[in-house]
C-alpha cells in the first residue's frame, strides 16, 4: 500500500465487493439514484453464469448484495466476459465486449427478481457501421450528460483495436482506442431511429489511450480508469474544452465531432491499486471497482482490495 498511499489517504471503505469467495471477478459498476443502489458486473472464474449485484450505497459496509444472473437471447447462461455496465431510464446496458454489441436487460424487472434469480436479454444494441466494417469491442459504458459512450480497451498483444482507431495527436503521442456516444431518445424521433432508447446513430467519437477499463464524464471533466495486470493502476484527469479538437472523425461509418483525451488536455494523474476497473462518481466521490481480491488473482485478498473504495480526489495530497 505505500506506494499509493495517498490514495488510501483520500478514500474510505464504501462496501464488500460481493461474491470474491465464489469467484466472481468484479468489472463493472454504475450507481442509481433512484433506488440509491450500485449495480455491479463481472464474470466467473467456473464460467458459470456472470451475474449482476444490486447493493444499497445507503447500507454501507454492511451492505447485502441481491445476486441476478444474466441470461442470454436464447435463454441460456450468459457465461461471457461481462465487462462494464450503466444503469439508465428502462433499461441496464451491458458491455458486449467481443460481440460489438450492449446488451440490453430491464431495470424493472431487475428490481423486482428475487435474489438467486435470473434476468432475461432483451436484445442487443450493435455497435457497428451498417456494412459491419468498423466496430467496437465494448469494454466499459457510462454516461456524459445525456449520451450513453461505450469505450474500448486496447493491449496490442491481445486486445488489439482496428488501425482506423489509432490517432496521433497534437501532443505528439499515439491514441489506440476510441469511445463513441449515443443520444438517450428524447420521443421525437421517427421510426427506426431509436432501439432500447438509444438513437442508433452516434453523436461523437473520442480518442482515448490504451489499457481503459472505465471512465466517466462529469463537471466538465473526463476520467479514466487504465489497467492491466499487476502493476499501479492511474485514474486520469482531462479537461473536455480542451479534449474538443474542433475536429471530425470517420467512426462506425459516421463522421463526428471528435474529442481527444491526450496529454494536452490532461490534468492529473493518480497512480492507485493494481487492477482498477469501471469507475463512477457519486456524491463527489469516486467509486473504484477492483478485480484483484478475485479467487482469480487472490493479491488483492491480502491488500485490502476486497472493499470498493471512495475516493475524494480534491483531497488527495
Amino acid at each position: 500500500k505505500l506506494p499509493v498511499s495517498g490514495y488510501y489517504k483520500a478514500s474510505e471503505k464504501a462496501f464488500e465487493i460481493p461474491g470474491l469467495s465464489d469467484g466472481f471477478i468484479a468489472q463493472g459498476i454504475s450507481y442509481d439514484d433512484r433506488e440509491d443502489t450500485f449495480f455491479i458486473t463481472g464474470y466467473m472464474k467456473d464460467k458459470s453464469a456472470s451475474p449482476v449485484y444490486l447493493v444499497k450505497k445507503s447500507e454501507g459496509k454492511k451492505a447485502k448484495a441481491k445476486t441476478l444472473y444474466l441470461k442470454k437471447q436464447d435463454g441460456s447462461d450468459y457465461t461471457g466476459h461481462c465487462g462494464g455496465l450503466t444503469v439508465r431510464g428502462d433499461y441496464i446496458y451491458v458491455a458486449g465486449g467481443g460481440k460489438h454489441c450492449l446488451y440490453a436487460y430491464s431495470y424493472a424487472e431487475a428490481l423486482a427478481a428475487e435474489d438467486r434469480s435470473s434476468l432475461a436479454c432483451k436484445g442487443e444494441f450493435k455497435i457497428e457501421s451498417e456494412d459491419k466494417s468498423d466496430y467496437l469491442g465494448v469494454a466499459f459504458v457510462t454516461v456524459w450528460d445525456n449520451e450513453l459512450v461505450a469505450g474500448e480497451f486496447y493491449r496490442e498483444q491481445n486486445y488489439p483495436t482496428p488501425d482506423a482507431h489509432k490517432r496521433v495527436t497534437k501532443s505528439g503521442e499515439t491514441n489506440t482506442a476510441m469511445a463513441v456516444s449515443f443520444a438517450f431518445a428524447d420521443g421525437t424521433e421517427g421510426a427506426g431511429e431509436t432501439s432500447f432508447e438509444l438513437k442508433k446513430q452516434p453523436s461523437k467519437a473520442i480518442s482515448m489511450p490504451g489499457l481503459v477499463q472505465g471512465a466517466y464524464f462529469e463537471n466538465g471533466k473526463a476520467v479514466l480508469s487504465t489497467s492491466y495486470g499487476v502493476a499501479f493502476s492511474h485514474l486520469y484527469e482531462y479537461d473536455l474544452e480542451k479534449a474538443a479538437t474542433g475536429e471530425t472523425a470517420k467512426l462506425l461509418g459516421k463522421d463526428l465531432p471528435l474529442y481527444s483525451l491526450d496529454h494536452s488536455s490532461l490534468e492529473k494523474d493518480y497512480k492507485i491499486a493494481p487492477m482498477s476497473e469501471e469507475i463512477v462518481l457519486v456524491g463527489g466521490k469516486t467509486y473504484v471497482m477492483c478485480e484483484s481480491a478475485s479467487n482469480k488473482y487472490i493479491f488483492g485478498k491480502f491488500t485490502g482490495a476486497k472493499w470498493c473504495y471512495a475516493t475524494d480526489l480534491a483531497e488527495w495530497k
